[in-house]
């Protein structure tokens, strides 16, 4: 087996600029798997045939020529040709009793009364056309049709004149010896003469544009790629024209809501919202749910004639957001204000921006009237954000998970502007009406090694103690918290409630850190291993990006392909693990705290929590993943690692999700792993 470095040095031959989380894994399928991305760090770092870029992570390269890449199996971009136009013919549409059973649109709503786009369509008109779609042609008729060539079409009826025939001498023909030769097929050779009509894609000059297809695809079958087009491009070779990204639709036209049919917690939030005069918060643990709620809020506000701002905190809620509303609400004029592109509301009627192309930017001009939907909306209230949040936008609406009192500018800035927090659909709800999938929980239990847990006792009698302090001092205990960072910012009015209010915070902090870190925690990982390899896809979440690192090692030491992914990796390398993860390449992501809303995430049956949750919401958006219904056969699982004999396992929230979880199961210290396994897939 070669050696870590030379392996490292081989894969940057081969293909130069990784970061050590991309190398991370290349030298764990050569065979190192124990090693975690810090430990690789350290062999780049002294490597003298390798170098580092200026970038943030740095990207590696290798100064000599090295390796090929043969001899690491590193996996290759799949290419894929996209068919000319030409490929593409029609087929019918479904037929009339196909169509009498199609019924697009949603629920009447008392919310929505009286307008059409909102109601069910009735029975479509008795002589409906028949509307035709592209199907596209298989590979091996598009090659037939490439081989053979088109019949030829006169220019012009020409006078038909009849030729005497001619007289031929006979031909004297040698005996036909009975000997049988094998059969040798030729290669089809194109006739060269000028007067051959062949298919469009052989009349060529030029290469052929082609498109790369994602590397998640399946490979396609190889095919013959036709020689290239004149001066123009294949476009000008068929007659059509090529094809442009377009910006938005003009504005001011007709729109029509398509989408998914209303449930019922999402009609009564949208009554509210009405009767709060369009302003409110609204709390849903459903991301596609809270989705449709802001696209009819959207559509309803396009019916008055206003103007529609949609502000994210990321690039991918911004693509999701984008996609949905082109979806729901066909016909829609839309723009986009990102890094690269910057609309305005004088191109389009709906603004799907984030929150940093937004800032200093009055995107509303005077005597426009608007709506402006903040999802995200707890993540507004610090000063650059809050920035954002025009006063010309009459009609407002926050979009979120769950709200916390202790969310920076709940009081000062979100309340006062988006106004009353609306029940929607919280983790009770989404069970009983069958918005969430049914699930199942498990409570696994750890042992702290004797440091730890005596460094656990000492904090929790100091934790103790300052409690007692500040419940004298006002501290409530249904919001003891909020009133403790309430008496630490209060230094001028009583030093010593200030004091010990920092010395519990502090307290607190620590001891949670203690707990979520736990060496006990990071090896029951690897117990996990054979349960998490049935999964289809797994996630593990963790407090600090090193135990999310270490998580990812042990599990590929147990023969468990896993990665980790924080906020720091790189677009392209987060793009690159997701594309492994939907693939298949990777079973299990590591990753501290939470993941960004947003991202595209395949089928997840397993979510491992290895720190306690600091929030309801925070809860929320961990076992999200596994909340969406499916048509799966088992029901998906969240496991609590937890250490026994201290407050870990009572978080606080955490029995919320018990209360809603089809079956509740608790794994004592030392239990098997196969054990463990069994009960996940149902044996």
């Amino acid at each position: 087996m070669s050696t870590p470095n030379d392996v490292l040095h081989a894969a940057l031959c081969a293909r130069p600029l990784q970061t050590a989380s991309e190398l991370t894994l290349t030298v764990a399928d050569a065979g190192h798997d124990a090693l975690t991305t810090a430990e690789v760090e350290e062999l780049l770092v002294g490597d003298p045939r390798l170098r580092a870029d200026n970038s943030t992570p740095p990207r590696w390269r290798a100064l000599g020529a090295g390796h090929p890449a043969t001899m690491l199996n590193l996996p290759t971009p799949r290419r894929q040709v996209l068919a000319p136009a030409a490929s593409f013919g029609e087929r019918p549409g479904p037929t009339v009793l196909e169509q009498a059973d199609t019924r697009l649109g949603i629920l009447p709503a008392a919310a929505f009364a009286g307008r059409p786009s909102v109601r069910l369509q009735e029975a479509r008109a008795t002589t409906p056309t028949t509307p035709t779609v592209p199907v596209r042609v298989p590979v091996s008729a598009r090659l037939a049709a490439v081989a053979k060539p088109a019949p030829e079409t006169p220019a012009a009826e020409q006078p038909v004149v009849e030729q005497p025939p001619v007289e031929q001498p006979p031909v004297e023909q040698p005996p036909v010896e009975t000997t049988v030769e094998p059969t040798v097929v030729q290669p089809f050779e194109p006739e060269t003469s000028a007067t051959t009509t062949t298919h469009p894609t052989a009349r060529v000059g030029e290469p052929l544009p082609v498109r790369v297809a994602p590397e998640d695809r399946p490979p396609a079958e190889p095919f013959a790629i036709a020689p290239a087009t004149p001066a123009g491009g294949l476009f000008l070779a068929l007659g059509a024209t090529p094809a442009v990204e377009r910006g938005p639709l003009p504005p001011g036209g007709e729109v029509r809501y398509v989408g998914p049919q209303l449930r019922r917690w999402q009609k009564d939030v949208l009554d509210a919202w009405l009767a709060e005069e369009r302003r409110g918060i609204i709390e849903a643990v459903s991301a596609q749910g809270r989705a449709v709620v802001g696209v009819l809020a959207a559509w309803d506000a396009l019916t008055r004639g206003e103007k529609v701002l949609v502000l994210v905190p990321t690039s991918d809620l911004l693509d999701r957001w984008f996609s949905t509303l082109e979806l729901y609400l066909p016909g829609l004029s839309i723009g986009r204000r990102d890094i690269t592109t910057a609309h305005t509301f004088d191109e389009c009627d709906v603004l799907v921006s984030l929150v940093s192309a937004a800032f200093g930017q009055q995107l509303l001009t005077d005597g426009q009237a608007g709506l402006v939907i903040a999802d995200e909306v707890h993540k507004y209230g610090s000063a650059r954000p809050a920035e954002t949040l025009r006063a010309g936008f009459a009609a407002r609406l926050g979009l979120t998970s769950a709200m916390e009192r202790q969310d920076p500018g709940f009081d000062d800035i979100l309340r006062p502007y988006f106004g009353a927090v609306l029940d929607g659909c919280d983790l009770r709800r989404g069970r009983k009406d069958d918005v969430l999938a049914p699930f199942r929980l498990a409570f696994v239990a750890v042992d702290l090694d004797a440091d730890e847990q005596a460094e656990h006792d000492a904090l929790s009698a100091q934790i103790t103690e300052l409690a007692g302090r500040l419940a004298e001092q006002g501290c409530t205990p249904h919001r003891f918290v909020e009133d403790a960072v309430r008496l630490q910012n209060g230094w001028r009015e009583n030093a010593r409630a200030a004091a010990d209010a920092s010395a519990y915070l502090r307290a607190v902090s620590t001891r949670r850190d203690l707990l979520a870190t736990s060496s006990a925690k990071l090896a029951a990982v690897a117990t996990l291993g054979p349960t998490l390899a049935r999964s289809t896809h797994a996630l593990v979440f963790t407090h600090t990006k090193d135990a999310a690192d270490a998580a990812a090692a042990g599990l590929r030491t147990a023969g468990v392909p896993a990665a980790w992914l924080h906020n720091g990796l790189e677009p392209e390398v987060r793009r690159n693990t997701l594309r492994d993860l939907r693939a298949g390449r990777l079973r299990v992501l590591t990753a501290p705290k939470v993941l960004d809303e947003g991202l595209d995430l395949p089928t997840v049956d397993a979510v491992v929590l290895l720190a306690a949750s600091r929030s309801y919401r925070q809860l929320v958006q961990r076992v999200g993943a596994v909340l969406p219904p499916t048509e799966a056969d088992r029901h998906p699982v969240v496991l609590v690692v937890h250490a026994r004999g201290t407050v870990d396992a009572d978080d606080g929230f955490v029995t919320d999700l018990a209360s809603v979880a089809t079956e509740v199961r608790t794994f004592d210290v030392g239990t098997p792993a196969a054990a463990i396994a069994a009960w996940f897939v149902g044996a």
